[in-house]
Parts: C-alpha cells; structure tokens; sequence
C-alpha cells in the first residue's frame, strides 16, 4: 500500500523540529560563546607575525566531561603562513612522544628540530610537538584529519603504548566496542558546542581535580586487568591496525610524507601484575630475579607457565645472566606482553606497525631493534629508560636520531658539504639544567605513586644543585612559575655561580623553542660577550635588535663593543639610537654606561669637548662611576 507523500511529511516534520531547534542552538552558542568549542589552534600575533599556538585544552573532547585529569598538549607555535624555504614536521604519538617526564630540548620533537636546523641552515624549520600523554591512535586518527590543513611537509609517529587504556581502548562502550565506525562519529558530537554545554556542567571541580591519590595511569586504566589473547585484546591489536592504515592513508592523500617507528619499552623493568602463583614459586622465581640458580621444579614450573608474566620474567633474567642474549630476550619479551596491566606496548603492536608500513609503503624505522643493539647487554633496560618506557635523553635522542637520518635520506644533504648529525653532547644540542631538573621532579611523581612500589632511580642534576636551584625548579614543575621565568631565573643564578656552559644552554634551548625571542638573544650575547666570544656576541646582539628594534640594551653592549674595536662611528650611531630608546624612567645605570660609551668614542675621534660634556653627564647620573672619572681624567690631561 502505498503512502501518500503528505503523511510521510506529517510523520517527519517533528524530527525536522527538533533537527532545526539543535541546529538553532548549536550556531546560537557558537556565535555568542566561542569558548564552548575547542579548536586546535588559536591565531596569535607575536612580534610582527602571525602564528598558529597549539591549544593546551584540546583533548578535552576525548575524555568523559567528569574526567578529573586531562591530557594538555604542549602549547607550541608556528609560523601561520608557511616559509617558501620552510621545512613543518609534525610529530604525533603519546607520553614518549610528548617527552616525558622532559618539557624542552630533552624529548623526540626537540632533538629532531635541533639536528634539522644543524643540517639544513638555509631552511626555516618548524617541527611542532603533537604528542600527549594518555592518548592513542583513535585519538591521533582523528587529530590527523586536523593537522593536513596546516601543510605538514613530514609527520613522525611514534605510538602504541596507550592502545589498551587509551581512550575507547578497554574502558570503551559498548556501542565503541561493537561498532568501531561510531567512534570518529563520538567525537565530531563532541566537538559541538552543545556538547561543550554538557562538559562545562559536568566538569570537576579545581578542587575535585587536587583531591584523592588518582593518577593519570590509575585514571585511564581502571585497573583493568588484560589477556594479550583475549577476545578484547584481539579488539584492540584490530583496531589499531585499522586506525594506522587510516592516519597513514589521510597523510598520504594530502601528500605527506609519513616515517613511523615502532616503540621500545624497559625488558629488564619487571612486570606490574601478574597471574597468581603459589607462594614457594614466586619466592622462587624472585630469588632467581635477584641472583640465585633456579631449582628442577622452577624449571619445570617456567615451562608449564608460558603465559605467567612474572615466570617468564624470571627466566628471562636468568638466561641473560648465562649470555643466552636471543633466549633472554624472547622470554623478556613475553614477560611484558603477559602483564596483565597493559601499560607497555605487546610485541603484536610492533608486528602489526611494521606490516602497515610495509603494505603502504611509507618508511619505517625500528626504535626496538636500535635499543637492542645499544644495550651493553643486548637487551633494552635502564641504561636509556627512566622505568618501565619513558627513555632517558640518550634514548629519546637514539629515537630522534633514527627519524633525522630518514628525513635527511629523503630531503637531501641540502648542500655540497653535508654537516654530521650532533652527537649525545648537552652543549650541542642545547640540553639545559631546568629541563633536567624537571624530569628528574617528574619521575619522583610518576614512580612515587601507583602502580610503581619503592621505585628510585638515581636524578640526573638534582641531587647534586644547589637550594636555590632547586626551588626554581619545584615552581616550574608545580606552574607557580611561568616556564619560560624559570628558565631566565635558572641561567641567572647558573650565571651567578660560574657556571657560564649550562647558562648558555638554557638561552639556547630557549630560542631553540622560539628564534624570534630577543630577550633571549640579547641574554645569550651577553654570556657570550662576557666570555670574551666578542664574534658570537655580535651575532646575537644584531638579532635582538633586528627583532626588537625598541630594545635599547643589546644597541648599548654593541656600541661598547665598537669602541673597543675602533669604529667610533658606528659606536656613536648604536649608543645615540639606544640613548633616544631611553625614558625618564629607565635605569639610570644604563644611561650612564650609554653616556660614558659616547664619551669614549667622542674622545677617541679627538672631540673633546663633546666627550667631556658626555662623561660629566654619566658623572651626574652616578657619581662613583670609577670608569668614568677615569676616563674625565684622561680628557682634561689631553686638553691641556
């Protein structure tokens, strides 16, 4: 029988209403409350450009709106319109790729942008940090569609770790776990303002957020405990599968090129949790972790317990401890995939990553293999890793090491002489003494809490700073202190002190961050000048002026400087211009030093008169300026 098309329109007009009244509110709230929905990025204007910052809130969409801890991005900037000659790398993945427990030059991003920018000097390079803790490759498959429209020219990935807690992972709905397809569907919903209404209520409170002993790993996991052949294991290996081709089939068709590596993880960190054994066994199998020979019945146990996480990581040592590299390893290996708490990645993760890339053709390098062989025994363990996969800067530095020989075996040496790569060296790749005071705060916290029990591991600088030091850097980890202060506070106070190399580092690591700061070029020249590397000084001095032309204390150092050198004019035209920069309110010791630069230069030129009339005015302003009586002496005498 058929309908009449009236009647059909009769029974659809109340889903259109309801349609048309979201619809009206959704582009009502999005016009009167911006702030509801959460964009990638802001537009921001720094120093006469205008640059996309990364937005630290963004990930919100991907948690529960109760959720007390979210995942923040780094709040990175580039360029909005892209350099001609520039070279954008994006780096996507999670903690590692973030850089825990670092939160500057120590991390993958870091390194990578530092050896680029060593070996391609003609380019503007951008490699922009998109890594986060606690996601995993449902969230980066969505935030991949995001990132083409900024013209990525190379994207790393370096993920697979948080596939089993990660959002929509073990903890996923039902709906989520039976229809994959509606999980992208979920968060283009939660990316409505509508949906922003809903967080805002629902959100926990600063207080609720600090309350109890939660962590972010005892959030995203639940506790759950997971088979690696379970049927929800196998769901998630899936899933990941699909979600890789995807990332790597959205790169691609936006003509990008894609280098992923697979993950590497801690072999000799013992398991978090494993399946019950009887009491004389696990004493047994942990006898034999610290040392002792394994009796007839544990070695029979060891063969009936192939998928006890804590049996075969007994026996892993134990083969390791007798040379049995390939055995230990092999048994390690399942150690790790067996622990029934899932935080590192099962070798399953890195055969599926490796096989997508063989079967898409994009380029693959193996962190795993690489950790391998640096291992002085063969074997991946706490000689590059903090505790159970978050490397040390050597790792995080082998890691970026592999992605920097691909990307310059594509792009090209750039030059008829290529420059090496930088070796492991803190000068050279700018590593500074806050970055690694805050890992080394960052792990306490990490390890001192579930599901890590009496874990230490040794600090890198901490335990050997000093008070004040320390305290700069405790305000940095706890964001009383704004980052960047941290950083100028730590160079003055290692400048202080003496310690004139790892001042340097900081100012370096800091335009390493952001090139166009001019504080930070005007502070390094500085250093430099005062460590009597004049050349290196000017470099830095131009560039702060070039960027901040207002700026009258790099003019001042450079006018000083061409006093020395005999260029009077010059001199006097920098000190003039930083004179002219100067307020009734600046300090007046910077204006005695300009009018006592212009002084010299005026004497040396044979103008007397004008270089008394300077020297008295720099006399008048500060009294005890000994130079300058000196120097008023020396006049007189001459004009006699």
């Amino acid at each position: 029988m058929r309908v009449p098309l009236k009647n059909v329109l009769k029974r659809l007009l109340p889903y259109a209403i309801v349609l048309l009244v979201f619809a009206g509110a959704e582009v009502t709230l999005r016009v009167f409350d911006p702030s509801l929905r959460i964009p990638l990025v802001t537009e921001v204007g720094y120093d006469g450009y205008e640059w996309y910052q990364v937005n630290r809130s963004f990930l919100r969409k991907y948690f529960p709106a109760s959720t007390p801890l979210i995942p923040e991005f780094k709040t990175s900037l580039f360029k909005k319109e892209k350099a001609s000659n520039g070279l954008r790398v994006f780096c996507l993945g999670e903690s590692s790729m973030l850089g825990t427990p670092y939160q500057m030059t120590c991390n993958i991003p870091g390194i990578v942008r530092k050896q680029l920018r060593h070996h391609f000097p003609g380019r503007e390079v951008e490699v922009i940090n998109f890594g986060a803790a606690a996601i995993n490759t449902n969230v980066i498959r969505d935030l991949a569609q995001e990132l083409v429209r900024f013209q990525p020219d190379i994207v790393l990935v370096y993920t697979g770790h948080n596939e089993f807690y990660g959002p929509d992972g073990v903890g996923a709905g039902f709906p989520e776990k039976h229809f994959p397809s509606v999980i992208p569907l979920k968060y283009a919903v939660n990316d409505l303002s509508l949906a922003g209404v809903v967080r805002r209520f629902l959100q926990p409170s600063e207080d609720g957020k600090r309350g109890g002993e939660l962590n972010l790993m005892q959030q995203v996991s639940e506790g759950n405990r997971v088979r690696l052949e379970s049927p929800e294991g196998e769901r998630v290996l899936k899933l990941y599968n699909k979600n890789l081709r995807d990332i790597i089939a959205t790169l691609r068709l936006h003509h990008v090129q894609v280098i992923v590596s697979d993950v590497v993880s801690n072999l000799l960190f013992p398991p978090f949790v494993s399946d019950t054994l009887e009491v004389d066994l696990r004493n047994q199998a942990d006898d034999v972790i610290e040392g002792a020979q394994p009796s007839d019945i544990l070695l029979n146990a060891f063969a009936r317990n192939t998928t006890n996480a804590l049996m075969q990581y007994s026996k892993g040592m134990w083969e390791l401890r007798k040379g049995n590299i390939a055995s230990a390893r092999r048994n390690l290996c399942m150690a790790k995939d067996n622990d029934l708490l899932k935080f590192r990645a099962p070798e399953r993760i890195n055969e599926i990553a490796r096989k997508v890339c063989e079967d898409e053709g994009v380029s693959f390098v193996s962190a795993d293999s690489l950790f391998g062989v640096r291992a002085p025994k063969g074997v991946a363990g706490d000689e590059m890793f903090w505790e159970h996969l978050h490397p040390t800067a050597l790792g995080y530095y082998e890691i970026a090491l592999l992605f920097v020989q691909e990307i310059v075996k594509s792009e090209g040496s750039g030059s008829e002489h290529p420059r090496q790569l930088l070796p492991f060296d803190k000068d050279s790749l700018s590593i500074c003494w806050l970055d690694e005071a805050y890992g080394d705060l960052s792990i306490q916290h990490l390890t001192g809490r579930w599901p890590f029990t009496s874990y230490r591991r040794k600090t890198a600088v901490l335990d050997s700073s000093d008070a004040k030091l320390i305290a700069i850097a405790q305000q940095a980890y706890s964001r009383t202190l704004d980052w960047d202060e941290a950083c100028y506070r730590s160079a003055a106070e290692l400048w202080r002190k003496g310690d004139v190399r790892r001042a340097m580092a900081t100012y370096e690591a800091m335009l390493e961050e952001y090139p166009y700061n001019y504080y930070a070029h005007y502070l390094l020249g500085s250093l430099l000048n005062h460590a009597r590397r004049t050349e290196e000084a000017l470099v830095h001095y131009r560039q702060s002026i070039a960027l901040n032309s207002r700026f009258p204390n790099p003019r001042t150092d450079l006018g000083l400087i061409l006093v020395n050198r005999g260029d009077f004019d010059g001199a006097i035209s920098e000190l003039s211009q930083s004179l002219a920069l100067l307020t009734s309110q600046s300090a007046s010791a910077l204006k005695a030093t300009i009018y006592y630069g212009l002084a010299a230069a005026y004497a040396n030129k044979g103008s007397l008169d004008e270089a008394l009339r300077h020297v008295d005015e720099a006399l008048r302003i500060t009294p005890v300026y000994s130079d300058a009586q000196v120097l008023r002496a020396s006049i007189l005498r001459q004009q006699k």
